[in-house]
């Protein structure tokens, strides 16, 4: 095979696997009525295991493992399925979250003046002071250890980790 045919299929490949945010619904359909073929994998974004499945679809194996499938995809809570089969999805949904919060600028705080009478006093917050007044859940450690558990579950690139990472110690 060809280098740009290489090319060509490695992109068509995570491009369906990444590209898409999942429904759970939509994956237990796939498992009952195109689960002997291995729809669900195929939707999934596992390729491998789909193929599997059409190799074997002449055993009845793949039809018994996607009823399993489409019990398990209806019992599963939302947020299970969100966090085992779009991960990449919500990782880059969360990256751009936090960079949307960092472009937007911050908004002074008014506050009525001390004497009757006087204009209202503009305080501005500094990063130190959003520092000493955030709760302690947010500081720096707690922020840093939560990048990381990302990265080690592989919802966070190694590159992207260290963005997150130098941003938050800038």
């Amino acid at each position: 095979m060809n280098r740009k045919a290489k090319i060509f299929l490695r992109s068509f490949l995570l491009k369906t696997e990444d590209s898409l945010m999942r429904n759970k619904t939509t994956a237990a359909l796939m498992a009952f009525f195109l689960g002997g073929l291995g729809g669900q994998y195929f939707y999934l974004g596992r390729v491998g295991a789909g193929i599997a499945c059409v190799l074997f679809c002449w055993t009845f194996i793949p039809c018994f493992i996607a009823f399993y499938h489409f019990i398990k995809f209806l019992l599963i809570s939302d947020a299970a399925f969100d966090r085992q089969y779009n991960r990449e999805h919500l990782a880059s949904m969360a990256s751009q979250q936090l960079a949307a919060q960092q472009a937007t600028p911050r908004q002074p705080a008014l506050t009525p003046g001390l004497v009757q009478g006087t204009e209202p006093v503009v305080h501005t917050m500094t990063r130190s002071a959003a520092s000493h007044t955030a709760p302690a859940s947010l500081n720096l450690t707690d922020e840093l250890e939560r990048l990381f558990n990302l990265k080690e579950k592989g919802a966070l690139t190694e590159e992207e980790y260290l963005v997150r990472k130098a941003k938050l110690l800038a």
